[in-house]
């Protein structure tokens, strides 16, 4: 499996920046659950699928699971990594972050070959220097940056819900001391069919090749 990585540098503006362009919430179709172990349960959701589930209990792996699933490689494109001067107009929803900590805006688009599969939009607040080393000069994205540190992020499904046309969203939290990330990830309705070349030569995520365990 392969995961590249485009990353862009921190913009730091010395004026207002332009308004972010948010994704709109639909009305809450049920609340999340924290996770408890290995249980992981929601809410009957009309509309959710089992495999659409698997991405909204994904614990920092979102690129992985889906760089399996289609068999490809997965590119993740950057398209705002803002540095938030104003903080009197930044909020977040599920932590109050020190005072002196660094708050980013951050946008990026997932691809696979030229298909969007999801576009996460991200809050994070950084109070630890070696997380803001990793995370904005070396670059690594959010799921890595736990994985570099050798840490296990606390992970909580805050709301999750669809849209009539198939598209499904979550919000949620993933933080450990020093850093904090609030997540809104909106993924495309045709996040799970595959390519033709994937059909002709027989991929199919759900019936795994006979000559694999």
């Amino acid at each position: 499996m392969t995961v590249t990585h485009i990353s862009a540098p921190v913009n730091r503006p010395t004026a207002d920046p332009p308004a972010a362009t948010a994704l709109t919430l639909p009305t809450a179709q049920g609340d999340g659950t924290v996770r408890n172990g290995t249980v992981c349960l929601l809410p009957d959701l009309i509309g959710i699928t089992p495999w659409q589930r698997v991405l909204l209990w994904a614990n920092g792996n979102v690129q992985r699971i889906l760089s399996a699933y289609h068999n490809q490689p997965l590119r993740i494109h950057v398209l705002r990594n803002d540095q938030v001067l104003e903080r009197a107009k930044w909020h977040l929803e599920t932590h109050q972050p020190d005072a002196n900590a660094l708050l980013l805006d951050r946008e990026v688009q997932l691809l696979i070959g030229d298909r969007s599969m999801c576009r996460a939009q991200s809050k994070v607040a950084i109070s630890d220097a070696s997380y803001e080393r990793l995370f904005i000069e070396e670059g690594v994205g959010i799921g890595q940056l736990f994985h570099y540190s050798k840490v296990v992020p606390d992970f909580h499904l805050v709301r999750i819900g669809h849209h009539p046309d198939g598209s499904f969203w979550r919000l949620y939290t993933l933080s450990v001391p020093g850093v904090h990330f609030e997540i809104h990830e909106h993924f495309s309705a045709d996040v799970f069919q595959l390519d033709t070349a994937d059909e002709r030569t027989g991929i199919s995520a759900a019936t795994p090749n006979s000559d694999t365990i």
